[in-house]
């Protein structure tokens, strides 16, 4: 009995699918009853040796089942998070990001520097080369923005061919970060 309610029991609090796993195990519990009655001796084995053996070896694809489902959700997660607040296109942090990190700029009164930047002709881009051709654009001026300052804070894809760079760690002189940018671009 005890070991039935713990088989019950550990899905409930470590699977991501509780009532699945604990349908799982229900089921093969019913099974390994259903032997037990039809074997007419209240043991599926002679002997108390191999009923733990049994026991053990039913834990253990038990435990490995719901330890991966639990695996799995864990690294779900992982990947909505980065879904949640990064751009799918370039990777930079999403205008999510941004309203979550400007908050915290403003709360904490952090001193800081904002950039914006614009892609400029993209809508002719799209026009005449397609959306694709588009898209390269988007990830290339990503990069380029990505690799001159995210040294120096965090870089936001806020929408469509906008950009924007939150600067709060000290810089190098205005000349030097404009030589610096057009250096990585």
């Amino acid at each position: 009995t005890t070991f039935m309610v713990f088989m019950f029991a550990v899905p409930l609090l470590f699977t991501v699918r509780p009532v699945y796993a604990s349908l799982i195990i229900f089921i093969a519990d019913a099974v390994y009853i259903y032997l037990v009655i039809t074997r007419q001796t209240g043991v599926i084995a002679a002997h108390n040796r191999s009923n733990g053996i049994i026991y053990g070896i039913m834990s253990i694809l038990f435990s490995t089942y719901m330890m991966n489902i639990k695996i799995k959700g864990i690294a779900n997660s992982k990947n909505y998070r980065f879904l949640m607040q990064n751009d799918q296109l370039t990777g930079l942090n999403n205008r999510r990001s941004f309203n979550t990190f400007l908050e915290k700029i403003k709360s904490e009164k952090i001193n800081c520097t904002i950039l914006g930047f614009d892609i400029n002709g993209l809508k002719i881009i799209n026009d005449t080369k397609g959306h694709k051709a588009g898209d390269e654009l988007i990830i290339a001026a990503a990069m380029c923005i990505s690799k001159t300052f995210s040294k120096y804070g965090k870089c936001f894809r806020i929408g469509g061919d906008k950009f924007v760079a939150i600067l709060d760690k000290p810089v190098p002189s205005e000349k030097d970060l404009c030589l610096e940018f057009e250096k990585n671009c």
